[in-house]
């Protein structure tokens, strides 16, 4: 639940609105009257937490006998999904063990260790509760000192007009006769920002230090995510594999792969549109198998009634049960399939399994075998539609000859750069380690542009005859030149660019010419012939469904009236109505065709200009992000490390840098203007809520005094709630697509930029607007005609507003820490469930669906408290206790959900935290200039100012938070994305003793696993600073040998070293090569995982161990495992399936990255129409007549079946289900 859909009497923007400034009207508020407020949120909490405890099953509440005969098990696996999802529905790795009771669970939640909560929560989730910490943290000592110190020195005197919980505010302090009590006050003040700040400061080292634990793990470094960097912005002439792999190859361990991104915008409609397609097929052959059954069921009894042996409904339902039960424990598969392109096991086995010699490359493979000639990208992952994934079936061999962007031909030898051309502006040289023997012009490439100079000195071009683009000969001296042209390159064009200036040249082979121009493309023109048979379009007479329904029966759909363009819908009562099946039959055919041969030709498509590159070092990856790659600014610009190609956002791939910045400007335009502009909606729902006065203000609208009495207090009462809620629902997603409009390329990434966002909004509406007397628009206006009274306008209102507040945070924290719990959304959409969703494939993908959490709406509601707790801690210091208990709760309650429920739906490795920090220096700023104001305000009893010492002393304290923000971010900032290179050597010795410790992670060890991780890093720390300690004693000493003429070295030598500690020179440890060397040691071309394979391997039981877990992987890697004997699916679905690389060999952990890194549309595999077998066997005539139609059509009833009541079951997951699609890499 988020903050602002409890609170919308608060979030008006406008003068206009009933509700601006509606924290005024709390004002002097009784104590009994909070004391309702706070009754009616303990009430909710209490029937909400009942609830929970209720279907969560702590408080055993047993269905009837009957419910229990229909559904055995479907209904209680999905409640437990609901409250349990992390202890069934993930892969084993991913588990928690289900609590055994309601004090288990509980203690748990205190209890679980900062490894595994990090294991089971994500780095973002366990962040997440550490910042809530941090604000208990702050608040706590806050609490224990400023409240025994103001409370009574704000109450101690009556002052007319104030009383209720103002008493012990600021309203009863800032008179003439206490002014000299508000010294209290500003050294408390002061304090309080002196402590934040020291705890942000704390929080932000351990917070880097914890990051960089996390990344250099091995679990971590083994991702491709980890030594992957996503380049763009790149210029047309460095667009090619040679120039991107000399140019990155300087970086230690260079390079292993290079992918250079293509636009599949086109192919990814069709691929849309072919998934929209095949979900209606399968839904109309569902209902169709469904309709047919229910028919012959009526057509049975009515043939039992007319015979007189009509059995009760207790008897059928008995019967129904008893075939059920039968159903259940067959274990053999009635189900029949057809047109399976892709034998997706097998295929997987054997991918996994192959030699690396037969190892096809993505775009460039840096291998240490010169010998293996490289095959073609990996075109569509596990999918070679067209030929089928029987492809991948013959070995990756087969596989490579898919590959996108892949070598098409032999490069030749490597030549020098500028041969036969003149030096401009650059080295004569390139890195000697890359090497580019044996490769060809990748697909993935442009072929290097033309080179203007170049046609002084080279007659002819040379033509690679698998090139992706041809490319021409120069033009003669006689031939027509293009005037336009000519002053385009003219220095004379004022417009011309500044890349067209000398500038270093991209590496290319001797010979090799730029094209003068890129051929555009013509449209592709598929051949369709024999794709599919027209005279078997409708299914023949003696189809089985026709003994049962008529053919006006079946599902019909409308036609777009303009079929070849996607943006025109098509709409009810309008278009050609045709029959469902056969149509989308036609449909699917012809797309599945055309699919797999763009798929098979990626040529066809532009290429980006933008790059993913993997280095054999993690360290090398993050160097190369700090690097300036070009001479031209924003060029090959922005780069971005620990790229996760599952949440790359690939349309944005392609955006220039400029029109990132035009995207920005107009983004953040809109954002100021949606916050401005929240009022006319919220001022609209409060209008509903009082018709009288709006029919007589608005004259046209008397007609609604005509309506039904019970019509109208629906209006009033229901419908004003439902539509701000509906709004504030929709708040996020709209923000969400701004933010991705700004160019952003990864989740992560429009995550961090939606709770910039976000925060500013619910700042603005729910703290200022309901603030400010006189509404946000106003505000605006007084503030632009005098800035300087920002101070002045925040004391008058603030602490007016400090018992709204009370009841705000005690509301929130009661209801939504609950309801959290609760979650009483997923329980009515598990309510209805079984009417909404039909086919098997909806019925499975509701258990195979993840509660994710989005961070970008969700951290600012809990900033936006914490910054109001803070501006009024001084002013009202009663406000920390609603913050004490608002953010134990919420610790408590999102504790337990990230242990036992909740995932993050992006990753951002942690970013979110210091972002989180740095907005909540917001409420910082607000305390000081509202204590500015407020002393300047008190006035004595003679009217002058009392307070302008205490004034002055907080000016100069907001100038000193400013900037200590300022320095703590330049002093963390690089460190809050890159790694240091200190960590490298102690993160390659992790590595080489990975294996043993995942062998030993699964031992108990009680110490290792409740220790804290926090406390580790603490003890590091320690150690370090010992270690340096020793090493300026060690300093002192020569100094000192120095003075007194002896030797140190000589000294030392006398010395026993077992007894010098000193000696750390000495030491088997300090000399030992690091990364470095051993990188520079072997060919730079090597994998990062080659090294260990050198090694000796000892024979030892661990090792045994070992290998018997590797031995044990052909379960881990199948997609699908074998689970017919079970009943339901609820318990095994996950069992067998893994989302890790930790288990995975090397190589084929390798050519799994290679796939991960491909456009998702050129990997995307054939849908399959899955549906129910039946006992008529209605679903294997429409099986055949559909392999008769068409031959690329993939339809199966694997694995889903209807059961005696016509309902729809499965026992396994989908046929065409991805078995990489939560893989981590």
């Amino acid at each position: 639940m988020s903050a602002t859909s409890n609170a919308p009497q608060a979030t008006s923007s406008d003068s206009t609105s009933p509700n601006a400034g509606t924290a005024h009207n709390s004002q002097n508020m009784s104590i009994k009257t909070f004391a309702a407020s706070l009754s009616t949120a303990a009430v909710i909490f209490g029937v909400q937490m009942i609830l929970f405890l209720i279907f969560s099953g702590h408080l055993q509440i047993h269905s009837s006998s009957e419910d229990r005969i229909v559904h055995p098990t479907q209904r209680q696996s999905l409640w437990k999904k609901i409250y349990y999802y992390k202890t069934a529905f993930v892969p084993k790795r991913k588990r928690i063990s289900r609590p055994t009771s309601t004090i288990d669970s509980f203690k748990n939640v205190f209890t679980i260790s900062d490894r595994e909560l990090i294991r089971v929560a994500g780095v973002d989730g366990f962040l997440f509760l550490q910042y809530l910490q941090l604000l208990l943290k702050i608040f706590i000592p806050m609490a224990i000192v400023i409240l025994p110190i103001l409370l009574p020195l704000n109450r101690l005197g009556d002052v007319p007009d104030v009383s209720g919980l103002d008493s012990f505010s600021w309203p009863n302090v800032g008179i003439p006769a206490k002014v000299h009590r508000l010294w209290a006050h500003l050294a408390l003040a002061v304090c309080v920002v002196i402590w934040v700040c020291y705890n942000f400061y704390l929080a932000l080292r351990k917070f880097v230090r914890l990051r960089q634990s996390i990344l250099t793990m091995p679990e971590h470094r083994i991702r491709a995510s980890a030594t992957t960097i996503l380049v763009q912005s790149i210029p047309r002439k460095w667009l090619t594999l040679a120039a991107l792999d000399a140019l990155y190859d300087v970086f230690p361990g260079g390079i292993k792969e290079i992918w250079i991104n293509r636009d599949y915008d086109e192919l990814q409609d069709k691929v849309n549109k072919r998934t929209k397609i095949a979900r209606a097929l399968e839904t109309a052959e569902t209902k169709l198998i469904m309709e047919c059954n229910k028919k012959h069921k009526e057509m049975e009894g009515k043939k039992a009634k007319d015979e007189g042996r009509k059995k009760s409904r207790k008897e059928t339902k008995a019967d129904e049960a008893a075939q059920n039960h039968v159903i259940q424990q067959d274990v053999t598969e009635q189900g029949t399939a057809s047109g399976n392109p892709h034998q997706i096991e097998q295929a997987l086995q054997e991918v996994l399994n192959e030699p690396e010699s037969a190892s096809s490359s993505s775009s460039s493979s840096r291998s240490s075998s010169r010998d293996r000639k490289p095959g073609r990208f990996i075109n569509q992952g596990f999918q070679a539609m067209g030929e089928g994934f029987r492809d991948v079936g013959q070995g990756v061999g087969k596989i490579g000859s898919k590959m996108v962007g892949g070598f098409k031909g032999a490069f030749g030898g490597k030549g020098d750069r500028s041969h036969g051309l003149p030096q401009v502006d650059g080295a004569d040289d390139r890195p000697l380690s890359s090497d580019l023997d044996e490769r060809g012009p990748s697909t993935d490439t442009y072929s290097p542009l033309y080179d203007q100079t170049k046609e002084k000195y080279e007659e002819e071009t040379v033509s690679e005859p698998h090139s992706p683009q041809s490319i021409e000969k120069p033009r003669s001296s006689d031939q027509k030149k293009d005037h336009l042209k000519a002053f385009k390159n003219s220095p004379i064009n004022p417009l011309r660019q500044v890349s067209d200036f000398a500038s270093p040249q991209p590496f290319r082979k001797e010979g090799e010419e730029f094209p003068l121009d890129i051929a555009q493309q013509e449209p592709t023109k598929y051949d369709l012939t024999g794709l599919y048979k027209e005279e078997l379009m409708e299914d023949h007479k003696d189809a089985l469904w026709r003994m049962y329904i008529k053919p006006k029966d079946r599902d019909t759909m409308r036609l777009s009236l303009f079929p070849n363009t996607s943006w025109w819908p098509a709409l009810p009562l309008v278009g050609k109505k045709v029959d469902t099946i056969y149509h989308c039959r036609k449909e699917l055919a012809r797309l599945n065709y055309e699919i797999a041969e763009d798929q098979a030709h990626p040529e066809r498509f532009p290429l980006m200009n933008s790059a993913f590159i993997q280095f054999n070092h993690q360290v090398a990856a993050h160097m190369a992000c700090q690097s300036l790659s070009h001479h031209i600014p924003r060029q090959m610009a922005p780069r971005t490390v620990e790229v996760n190609p599952q949440y790359v956002i690939w349309d944005n791939l392609t955006m220039k840098w400029w029109m990132r910045y035009v995207r920005s400007f107009w983004v953040v335009v809109a954002i100021v203007g949606l916050i401005i502009c929240w009022g006319i909606p919220v001022s609209f729902t409060g209008a509903l809520s009082q018709i009288r006065k709006l029919t007589d203000d608005v004259h046209w609208l008397a007609w609604l005094n005509d309506l039904p009495l019970w019509l109208i207090s629906f209006i009033q009462g229901v419908l004003p709630p439902a539509v701000l809620a509906l709004l504030f629902a929709v708040l996020p997603f709209l923000l969400r697509f701004l933010a991705e409009m700004t160019g952003t390329t990864t989740a992560g990434e429009r995550e961090l930029l939606v709770q910039n966002f976000y925060f500013a909004f619910v700042f603005i509406q729910l703290f200022l607007v309901v603030s400010i007397s006189t509404g946000i628009t106003a505000t605006i206006k007084e503030l632009v005609n005098n800035p300087i009274s920002i101070p002045q306008t925040l004391a008058e209102n603030l602490p007016k507003s400090a018992n709204y507040f009370y009841s705000y945070m005690i509301l929130q924290a009661l209801t939504i820490s609950s309801g959290t719990l609760l979650q009483i959304g997923a329980v009515v959409l598990l309510l209805v469930s079984r009417f909404i969703d039909t086919t098997p494939r909806e019925k499975v993908s509701r258990v195979l669906s993840r509660p994710g959490i989005n961070w970008g709406n969700m951290i600012p509601v809990y900033t936006n408290l914490g910054a109001i707790g803070l501006i009024y801690s001084v002013v009202s210091p009663l406000i920390m206790v609603m913050m004490l208990i608002t953010f134990s709760l919420f610790w408590f309650t999102y504790r337990y959900q990230m242990i036992y429920v909740s995932y993050a739906k992006a990753e951002t490795n942690g970013l979110i935290f210091p972002k989180a920090i740095n907005q909540l220096f917001t409420g910082l700023y607000f305390l000081e200039l509202c204590l500015v104001g407020l002393f300047f305000l008190q006035q004595n009893e003679d009217g002058k100012l009392a307070c302008f010492p205490h004034a002055i002393i907080m000016l100069i304290t907001i100038g000193f938070t400013v900037l200590f923000q300022i320095l703590i971010n330049r002093a963390f900032g690089p460190l809050f994305k890159y790694l240091p290179i200190t960590f490298e050597d102690e993160a390659v010795e992790r590595d080489e003793e990975f294996q043993r410790a995942q062998n030993s992670r699964w031992l108990p060890k009680e110490d290792d696993e409740h220790r804290s991780l926090n406390s580790e890093i603490e003890a590091q720390e320690r150690a370090e600073k010992r270690e340096s300690q020793m090493l300026k004693e060690q300093d002192r000493r020569v100094s000192r040998a120095y003075q007194t003429g002896d030797s140190y070295e000589m000294k030392k030598l006398d010395n026993d070293p077992s007894t010098d500690r000193l000696a750390i020179s000495e030491s088997p440890e300090r000399s030992r090569k690091n990364w470095a060397d051993k990188s520079r040691s072997r060919s730079r071309s090597h994998s990062h995982h080659n090294k260990h394979h050198k090694k000796p391997r000892d024979i030892n039981p661990i090792n045994t161990l070992t290998k018997a877990l590797k031995s044990g992987l052909d379960d881990v890697q199948k997609p699908i495992h074998d689970i017919e004997a079970q009943v339901m699916p609820t318990g095994n679905l996950f069992d067998d399936i893994d989302d890790t690389l930790e288990d995975i060999e090397p190589e084929a952990r390798q050519k799994l990255i290679k796939r991960s890194f491909q456009h998702p549309a050129t990997r995307v595999i054939q849908p399959v129409i899955w549906i129910p077998h039946d006992q008529l066997g209605i679903a294997n005539d429409e099986i055949q007549h559909t392999s008769r139609f068409s031959e690329k059509i993939w339809i199966s009833s694997v694995n889903a079946r209807l059961d005696a009541s016509g309902v729809v079951m499965f026992k396994g997951l989908p046929p065409d289900r991805d078995p990489f699609e939560h893989m981590e890499v």
